[in-house]
């Protein structure tokens, strides 16, 4: 029986992460990237499906969530297409907030993404906004991390 309510306790709770993320990602991303992330040609990325190709690498998890806290400027390419729009910064969210959305972009990019992918926590980002980044820092590393990509063969986001 303890077993049972801790079971809906816990699906309870990833239930309302998950709906505060689709919350968040309505009204911060969806503008941008399209309600269903297919992103804005020439502008906006899409998010659904290409993060989880980047998200093949581990060190893919700090680059995410800092481009959503610090934000992201200049052009990029993603799919064969150069982006050129502005992505804004999220300092205000909470770890909580931060957590809930990039699992909500984790749910858009199931099928690029092992089954046992580990969801953000609070803490985990918490780490990563201890860690201050310029636009500059997270273009060079968004380079160093499509290189190691193509290193190992993956697909590009």
């Amino acid at each position: 029986m303890k077993k049972a309510l801790l079971f809906l306790w816990i699906t309870f709770f990833l239930a309302l992460a998950q709906n505060q993320g689709a919350s968040l990602y309505q009204a911060r991303c969806a503008v941008c990237h399209g309600v269903e992330g297919q992103g804005t040609p020439g502008l906006y990325p899409p998010l659904a499906g290409s993060l989880g190709r980047l998200l093949a690498l581990k060190e893919a998890r700090a680059y995410v969530a800092w481009v959503v806290r610090y934000g992201l400027q200049g052009p990029i390419r993603s799919g064969g297409m150069v982006y050129q729009g502005v992505m804004p910064a999220h300092p205000s969210l909470t770890p909580e907030e931060e957590a809930a959305l990039l699992n909500y972009l984790l749910a858009l990019n199931t099928r690029h993404l092992p089954s046992n992918y580990p969801p953000f926590t609070p803490e985990e980002v918490k780490g990563y906004q201890a860690q201050a980044k310029t636009p500059a820092e997270l273009r060079r590393l968004r380079e160093a991390l499509l290189q190691q990509l193509s290193a190992k063969g993956l697909p590009m986001p």
